[in-house]
């Protein structure tokens, strides 16, 4: 009887992982520094993690947005561009974790090549 919780588990994660999709294209909005939405599809970047929104950082000494920053300058990267990322994972809330391109950048690599992102 214990391996049926787990048995649930593993059932609702191959579920949410088949509802995923394997790619999507689109224009995108920005959600975070490392999570993107795009046709409905919340899409975290593969291999990094930028800091949360609204997450203070020390710069020479002083606390900056450096959450926003990041979330700004992911924005300012993909603005009105068709972005398409490609499944590499599924997370365990069932969202997308993949690598996204635009324009021939992978954006995944650039997040963390510009300092808003570390690998």
């Amino acid at each position: 009887m214990r391996s049926l919780p787990l048995l649930l588990a593993i059932t609702l994660t191959a579920i949410a992982a088949a509802q995923v999709p394997v790619s999507v294209t689109g224009i995108p909005t920005v959600t975070n520094g490392d999570t993107l939405v795009i046709r409905g599809v919340k899409v975290r970047l593969h291999g990094i993690d930028a800091p949360e929104s609204n997450q203070q950082c020390l710069r020479t000494g002083k606390a900056d947005g450096c959450g926003w920053e990041a979330a700004y300058a992911l924005a300012d990267l993909v603005r009105n561009k068709t972005v398409t990322c490609t499944r590499e994972d599924t997370d365990r809330y069932g969202h997308m974790v993949g690598v996204c391109t635009v324009g021939g950048t992978e954006i995944n690599r650039w997040l963390v090549t510009q300092v808003w992102a570390l690998p």
